[in-house]
């Protein structure tokens, strides 16, 4: 199943799942030994019960592998909310994937650019109000700006190191655009 968003650029694709709502409380009766074949009351109530008191370790035994394509900024938002992340590790990267494509790896060949630019609630931070006025300004502006970025970008390392070609892959991480 493959779902477009933003303004139909990126999509959200469901490619694997593992476990169902029985899933969690079932690991939570391992306990006692107890399981369940049917999803009935008695599993909802459990379910609100171990989320209402922060048993989260039944949660992490069901698992949805999805591909997501989306802007850098909207990926790094939804990094911070990882739902079963480890809280009590000092690694942030504990008992979660994340896997993405690199730039060091394969240029990047195109940058999210809205059909429209929303105007910010002035009441509310989390919201916007109506769109911008000067949109088609301030987009061919951010077009024209990423393009030069990325060949300002090979300019200094080219007169820095000398050639691009021989840099190795984590010095020219940020090489975003194709020779």
């Amino acid at each position: 199943m493959k779902v477009k968003v933003l303004d139909h650029i990126g999509y959200i694709e469901l490619v694997d799942t593992l476990g169902d709502d029985l899933t969690p409380v079932n690991a939570a009766r391992v306990s006692f030994g107890a399981k369940s074949d049917e999803f009935k009351e008695k599993d909802r109530k459990l379910s609100k019960f171990l989320i209402k008191h922060k048993h989260f370790s039944p949660f992490r035994h069901q698992h949805i592998q999805v591909i997501i394509k989306a802007p850098e900024f909207v990926m790094r938002q939804w990094y911070k909310h990882v739902v079963g992340i480890e809280t009590t590790s000092s690694s942030y990267t504990k008992d979660h994937a994340w896997n993405e494509i690199s730039g060091r790896y394969i240029p990047v060949q195109e940058y999210y650019q809205p059909d429209v630019w929303r105007k910010q609630s002035d009441d509310n931070k989390q919201a916007s109000e109506g769109e911008l006025n000067k949109f088609q300004s301030t987009s061919a502006l951010l077009a024209y700006g990423g393009k030069r970025t990325g060949k300002n970008y090979i300019t200094i390392i080219t007169i820095h190191f000398g050639l691009l070609d021989g840099i190795i892959s984590e010095c020219n991480e940020f090489y975003r655009v194709k020779r």
